[in-house]
């Protein structure tokens, strides 16, 4: 699993953390936050690049940040106690792979969008063409706005079902890759959902024995993103000419976790 986090922040105001309420006046800017996604897209287009996409789970996370930054009246990627870029994000329940961030403190969406594109490094942000989704916050206060830009590349919500059949998918059309006949499932995906989600719980994947399955010739754990992409650690066993069948367990990562919506595999191979 390969999680990339890019970061950039001009204009950062250095202060200590306080533990504090967002004023009662601070409001969140639909108008604003609306703009920065026309203009960040505008830019993405004119080098043709793909527009980003309205995600609303990414902007509630980006607000969350907003409402700190307001809260202390000066703006920073981290406050101590405040979950990492990934975890806020993940905590919303987003299947991702890479996220990045921009911030800064203005007077308005267009004077925003303005300094992001003169900063190299907010600019490489809003243009990289990995991400495909954001979250644009604007947190009005006293006549100034504190902006979260939150770029991810988004995966498609799947359930347990769907993404075990995308493992299998992914399996067979590796086989079939090199003449080997497709393999049979067997019924076993209640005891490995359950091995999976001991280490999504864990947050750590392991190789022990799934409880109540036995005789089997491989066992490949992994942690995706695309289930349909076997891990390295499958493929020698999914080539085994001697194999004949599998059975797959998937569990999503424990909301609020470090894991950021990845997926949890258990594979057997008989």
């Amino acid at each position: 699993m390969l999680v990339t986090i890019a970061l950039g922040a001009p204009r950062i105001l250095q202060g200590q953390f306080a533990a504090a309420d967002t004023p009662r006046e601070a409001t969140v800017d639909l108008q604003a936050e609306a703009e920065l996604l026309r203009l960040a897209n505008i830019e993405r287009l004119k080098l043709g690049i793909a527009p980003l996409q309205f995600d609303s789970q990414v902007t509630e996370a980006a607000r969350l940040h907003s409402r700190l930054m307001a809260a202390h009246g000066a703006i920073s990627h981290l406050y101590a106690g405040e979950p990492d870029l990934l975890e806020r994000i993940g905590a919303q329940g987003l299947r991702m792979d890479a996220a990045a961030e921009n911030i800064a403190l203005n007077d308005s969406a267009a004077e925003a969008h303005d300094a992001v594109m003169h900063s190299p490094h907010h600019r490489e942000n809003l243009l990289n063409p990995k991400y495909n989704a954001a979250g644009m916050a604007v947190i009005r206060l006293h006549g100034r706005i504190y902006v979260t830009q939150d770029f991810v590349r988004r995966f498609g919500n799947l359930s347990a079902d769907e993404a075990e059949e995308k493992v299998a998918e992914g399996l067979n059309q590796l086989r079939q890759a090199n003449r080997l006949k497709a393999l049979s499932r067997v019924d076993a995906h209640t005891i490995l959902r359950d091995h999976a989600c001991q280490m999504a719980t864990a947050d750590r994947v392991n190789t022990n024995q799934p409880a109540g399955l036995e005789f089997f010739r491989y066992l490949v754990t992994s942690t995706t993103f695309q289930p349909e992409q076997l891990p390295d650690g499958a493929i020698r066993p999914a080539l085994d000419p001697t194999v004949s069948r599998y059975s797959v367990g998937v569990c999503a990562s424990v909301p609020g976790g470090k894991s950021a919506g990845v997926l949890w595999v258990s594979l057997v191979l008989y």
